[in-house]
């Protein structure tokens, strides 16, 4: 072996080391995820979607965590496309319907700015822009808030009957 190649190994050696060091030192600063409990739902509140599960399926519940409850609800309130929400699409017509989503996600579960925009495929920073921009136009938006978290309620309120 060379000198030029013993140089090349001792570096290839040196970046392993660093990497694996870098790999440990992210394991310990991530905070474990916690998401929301499962809700249950009726299907007569929902869209039913077409199970994929090759278990029996019970035809009185659905199990749905809270995350994709609002997103659900919103969706069906604005008649837009999931896909459209949680997209890179940037038209104000989806924007608007965003934000309103991050909203209803930042006052109805307990997950941090980070953890809505790791879950929209999204910059915390971002998911305080739109935080802002609702809180300086919340009178606009007010009424859709509240009748989507009144169907978000009526969902809930079923799953304990």
């Amino acid at each position: 072996m060379g000198f030029l190649e013993s140089l090349h190994q001792e570096r290839k050696e040196r970046l392993e080391r660093i990497k694996q060091a870098a790999e440990a030192l992210e394991e310990t600063r991530r905070p474990p995820f916690n998401p929301d409990p499962p809700v249950i739902i009726p299907p007569s509140v929902c869209v039913s979607l077409p199970s994929t599960s090759p278990e029996p399926q019970s035809s009185n519940i659905i199990i749905i965590n809270k995350f994709d409850l609002i997103l659900t609800q919103l969706c069906m309130y604005y008649k837009v496309a999931k896909f459209d929400i949680l997209s890179q699409r940037r038209s104000n017509f989806i924007a608007e319907k965003r934000h309103v989503f991050i909203y209803l996600l930042n006052s109805l579960t307990n997950m941090s700015y980070s953890q809505i925009g790791k879950k929209i495929g999204r910059d915390h920073t971002t998911v305080t822009h739109a935080m802002q921009k609702m809180r300086s136009r919340y009178e606009t938006y007010k009424a859709d808030i509240e009748a989507i978290q009144e169907r978000i309620r009526k969902v809930l309120d079923t799953e304990g009957k």
